[in-house]
């Protein structure tokens, strides 16, 4: 199922832009009859730069109700919020693999992994290892284009290639072959990552998705082991794996667990004991949790994308909607990944939040015509 549910993808994006205006997302989804079309809609939504939207439709597609237990009130009660970052740097420097995972549809687990890769290089990771990617020629270009893989074609997947590739890091992929499935998927994907590290011998870090990273009894039976257990048992080297999806926030402060909506702050963080021990939601199956809290709206943008980037008004002509897409110079006509992309109404829209570098920024209308490009430098 879920090798036909990504051919299908992968068909739909070929079939029509990938990149696309909220109204012909919406109005695709509203054609639909696949019992799958919201989980879709959320990644179509994610690949555009429509980030709230993403969320909002994996909602709809899968539907949760969270409480505030015991267990998890009483680690408010016991713990302190610490950064969840400074306690992933402090606890990966003595280890050789650390496993962070996404869930599919949210860009910002990508932008968070991408914010830890220049300290876990300077602590001697040299090899990043991701599930999504499909491209051996991805270290000697330097960046993604549209057929390294599905959702590496989002911006943010493609703003943590790029800058995996300027820290240094070697990039690789190690998904199990199409139609592998299951346990047989797991047993392939450590079975992968071994022959990496039997090769390039060194710090590891493998970014994957949803219950891969579980080291103990996975949430799917019928696995067996995940992933990250059996590549555990393969290496007998006990890895630092990292859950961000179980408390990140969803679409909407009522769909999501308290814990997404317990900071102010805006900063992604986790607990730490008196005793100097960090928090696992489920200390069975992964090391740490992180909890990433509701998105504050700047000026339309999600606050957790603007550290570091530089704001850019577009030159555009406000008769007309518009969608704006970002590339690094020369990346665009390498079918390269959008760094960033914003939808403008005729009356205008946000600005688009750019790294320090060289663009070109491209101008579709509605019919997904060019009608206009410029370059442009940030400092």
């Amino acid at each position: 199922m879920r090798w036909l549910l990504i051919l299908l993808l992968v068909c739909r994006a070929h079939a029509q832009e990938t990149y696309r205006f909220r109204e012909d997302i919406s109005q695709a989804v509203a054609r639909d009859t696949m019992p799958w079309r919201l989980q879709m809609a959320a990644t179509a939504y994610s690949l555009s730069g429509h980030y709230p939207e993403g969320l909002q439709q994996w909602d709809l597609a899968m539907p949760a109700n969270f409480a505030l237990s015991k267990k998890d009130s009483f680690a408010l009660k016991s713990m302190r919020a610490v950064s969840a970052r400074e306690a992933i740097l402090k606890l990966s420097a003595q280890r050789q693999i650390v496993i962070i995972n996404e869930a599919h549809h949210d860009a910002r687990h990508r932008n968070f992994t991408r914010s830890l890769l220049q300290g876990l290089r300077r602590q001697g990771f040299e090899t990043l290892a991701l599930e999504a990617l499909a491209d051996t020629l991805i270290n000697i270009r330097g960046f993604a284009i549209k057929e390294s893989g599905y959702y590496t074609q989002e911006p943010q997947f493609g703003n943590l290639i790029h800058e995996a590739h300027r820290l240094g890091f070697r990039i690789v992929g190690y998904e199990a072959p199409a139609g592998v499935n299951g346990k047989d998927r797991e047993i392939a994907q450590a079975a992968n990552l071994k022959k990496i590290l039997d090769r390039y011998p060194g710090k590891l870090l493998i970014h994957c998705g949803y219950d891969h990273v579980i080291e103990g009894v996975p949430n799917n039976p019928s696995w067996e082991r995940a992933m990250a257990g059996r590549l555990k048992d393969l290496l007998g080297i006990d890895p630092l794996t990292i859950d961000q999806v179980r408390y990140s926030a969803r679409g909407s402060t009522e769909r999501s667990h308290p814990f997404s909506h317990a900071s102010a702050a805006g900063d992604s963080w986790t607990l730490k004991e008196p005793g100097g021990n960090y928090w696992s939601a489920s200390p069975d199956q992964y090391d740490l949790t992180v909890v990433h809290p509701h998105s504050m709206d700047v000026e339309g943008r999600p606050h957790w994308m603007l550290t570091g980037r530089r704001e850019h008004n577009p030159k555009i002509d406000r008769r007309h909607a518009s969608l704006i897409l970002a590339y690094r110079e020369g990346e665009y006509q390498k079918a390269g990944i959008p760094t960033d992309i914003v939808e403008h109404t005729a009356t205008g829209g946000p600005n688009l939040y750019l790294l320090p570098g060289a663009y070109e920024i491209m101008i579709f209308d509605q019919t997904y015509r060019i009608v206009k490009q410029y370059k442009t430098t940030l400092p």
